[in-house]
């Protein structure tokens, strides 16, 4: 008999998933660097998902980039434009505190996260 778990996935098996999704989406060249990736980014996630905290990454024009985020429910309203958008593996998205809106940076020019 099979039962229904209401729990969330652990925290291997998020990184097991995001590091296939890297290289289904030929983000991710080998297996290595797609687990570190996938590290990063739930590691980043989990971040902001408790509260907020500090980011430093690139940006496409090559500068570098700080900003105060979060992903945490009560800080930020949302409703989403489009329904059922197909999501990017190697982005992650954030609010950002002082501009008040979303942002997004990829997963290999994100240089820090501090809480």
């Amino acid at each position: 008999m099979e039962t229904e778990s209401t729990t969330e996935p652990s925290m291997r098996s998020k990184v097991m998933t995001t590091a296939w999704e890297l290289i289904r989406a030929d983000i991710a060249s080998n297996k290595s660097e797609a687990l570190t990736m996938a590290w990063k980014k739930i590691k980043a996630i989990t971040q902001l998902k408790n509260g907020i905290a500090y980011l430093t990454f690139i940006k496409s024009d090559g500068t570098e980039r700080k900003a105060i985020a979060t992903l945490r429910g009560g800080n930020f309203t949302y409703s989403p434009k489009t329904i059922g958008k197909k999501s990017n593996p190697s982005i992650i998205k954030f609010w950002d505190i002082e501009k008040k809106v979303f942002r997004a940076c990829r997963i290999n020019r994100l240089i820090e996260v501090a809480a």
